[in-house]
């Protein structure tokens, strides 16, 4: 056969390809428009569009939720697939769009309350708004622990284990793609005196997740 002619049906293989994955392939902004209200109530699909458009045409000009509150889109990066926008006032919300190892694209969506302190929830979907579960390691406090300082200080372990128990924990996308940054807020949920104690004991740096196997674990 013709090398010319094999090259053509190569490069045009390739061509189609890309073509076919370019079709079932969803932007960032696309899934902002069609994700499904339940995931966000306070917006409706033609509020979505309004401030995508406003946001493309680079001016942050509003738009009202349910509640009457002035929303717009806080940040849209078309490039690394992110969005992140306030569903209510005091509500901050982060799309993102990433392939697995495999190449499946996935959607996930952190949600944060921001006040009296930054809260938040994640969630993975499919393209087609299926829930997926790739973040089943929620970390407690107990992995923020400082283990030098814990073993020089006096202090009953069993009050600290109780305390550490607990997780107030907030979400973001880290710059490193794809991975998660963690922090631990439960210091801000204690009294004045349990804080001079603890917040000794703790390091504030976010723990980072990264993917590996289908599922976010934590980076060593």
């Amino acid at each position: 056969m013709n090398n010319n002619i094999i090259l053509t049906r190569t490069l045009l293989f390739a061509f189609l390809c890309t073509i076919s994955f370019s079709a079932n392939a969803q932007k960032v902004g696309d899934l902002f428009l069609s994700m499904p209200d339940k995931i966000v109530p306070t917006l409706s699909k033609q509020q979505r569009f309004e401030m995508l458009e406003y946001s493309k045409l680079n001016r942050r000009d509003s738009v009202k939720n349910k509640f009457n509150e002035y929303l717009s889109i806080q940040h849209y990066d078309s490039i690394n697939q992110l969005i992140t926008f306030n569903t209510t006032k005091n509500n901050l919300t982060e799309i993102k769009v990433f392939e697995m190892e495999d190449a499946t694209p996935v959607v996930a969506i952190i949600n944060t309350v921001l006040q009296p302190v930054r809260l938040s929830t994640i969630q993975f979907y499919h393209l087609n708004w299926q829930p997926m579960t790739l973040f089943s390691d929620i970390p407690t406090a107990k992995q923020w622990l400082i283990s030098e300082n814990t073993e020089n200080a006096d202090i009953d372990l069993d009050w600290l284990n109780k305390h550490l128990g607990n997780s107030y924990l907030s979400f973001t996308f880290s710059k490193e793609k794809p991975a998660i940054e963690v922090e631990n807020h439960l210091v801000d949920f204690l009294s004045i005196e349990d804080k001079k104690i603890i917040a000794n004991l703790l390091s504030n740096k976010p723990l980072i997740y990264k993917l590996s196997h289908k599922q976010f674990v934590i980076s060593e």
